[in-house]
């Protein structure tokens, strides 16, 4: 099985493609220089629907927007990217499946403990 990675941010998108659990390959979309919040948007969209076109997975997993974060606009932003996000996957491949897991989900998963004194 081969999984798209995505670490979603609207000015840098780190993305990582797993086959059978091993890392075969991963990258940064990096749109940070642009200024305008939903052109980035739109643009980061388009990035990863050819990265979906191009690495072929049979899923895409997606770390879902934290709660935590006080910046309404910020959540605003990402929302609509993980909406780009599901909207690039259903355009290229109808039957593939798009799923968020929060970032204290996905590292408990791969075994990655935070907190003081540990440094990613």
């Amino acid at each position: 099985m081969r999984i798209l990675s995505l670490d979603q941010s609207t000015q840098k998108t780190g993305w990582a493609i797993f086959k059978d659990g091993e890392l075969e390959d991963y990258g940064l979309l990096d749109f940070h220089t642009m200024k305008d919040k939903d052109d980035r948007v739109i643009t980061m969209g388009a990035a990863i629907m050819v990265l979906i076109e191009n690495q072929y997975p049979d899923l895409i997993a997606v770390e879902n927007v934290n709660l935590q974060n006080p910046n309404v606009h910020t959540m605003l932003a990402l929302a609509r990217l993980q909406g780009m996000i599901l909207l690039a996957a259903h355009l290229v491949n109808q039957n593939l499946k798009v799923v968020f897991y929060y970032p204290v989900s996905w590292r408990k998963k791969v075994g990655m403990t935070t907190g003081k004194g540990i440094k990613r």
